[in-house]
């Protein structure tokens, strides 16, 4: 882990209000790989099962915890206090991903045979699903399987985030609607 930064987050819109302390840091591509793609990686753990998933986030989380509020200590910022930095990572909506814009993720193509690295059938099939809707002029549904074209694929980078969960004002997790749902939609579509 190199280049650890610290990027407290005031929210807007939908976290109007709210705060969380969001990281990124560097990885080697190896490490990336392996994490994110693997058959024993982050996405499979919730491919396996819900509770693995959420199981294998919280132990990332809590391994990198004490160097990640190390690294907040050391920035001068006024947005959060060490306590609610730790809160933020310790509610279970904190979570671990890549930083997809630092990744060579294809956000943009509908081309199965060009996006589909991860032949995972579930996956591939909600991928299908998306295209064939989009075919015949329909919008899919649920709306969210679109992230299916996302998690066919294996995208490369080195650079990873750390996002707290986000806290009200009185420092209690709020979990954003849309989010609600995230372990159950890395199972099915492999993204979130």
């Amino acid at each position: 882990m190199t280049n650890l930064m610290f990027h407290p987050e005031e929210g807007n819109k939908e976290v109007k209000n709210k705060i969380r302390a969001e990281f990124s840091f560097d990885v080697c591509a190896e490490t990336l790989d392996l994490f994110f793609n693997s058959s024993q990686g982050y996405r499979a753990q919730y491919y396996l099962d819900l509770k693995k998933g959420g199981q294998c986030n919280r132990f990332v989380i809590d391994e990198l915890k004490k160097k990640l509020i190390d690294a907040a200590m050391q920035r001068s910022q006024n947005v959060m206090n060490s306590e609610q930095i730790k809160r933020s990572l310790e509610f279970g909506s904190a979570k671990i991903w890549i930083c997809e814009d630092n990744s060579t993720l294809d956000q943009t193509s509908y081309d199965s045979a060009q996006i589909v690295t991860l032949e995972i059938p579930k996956w591939v099939e909600a991928m299908t699903r998306v295209l064939t809707a989009w075919k015949a002029g329909r919008q899919p549904s649920p709306p969210i399987q679109t992230r299916a074209l996302l998690g066919v694929q294996a995208p490369e980078g080195r650079r990873m985030k750390v996002l707290g969960a986000w806290l009200d004002d009185d420092d209690q997790e709020f979990v954003v609607p849309s989010k609600i749902n995230r372990a159950l939609h890395i199972h099915q579509y492999g993204f979130s």
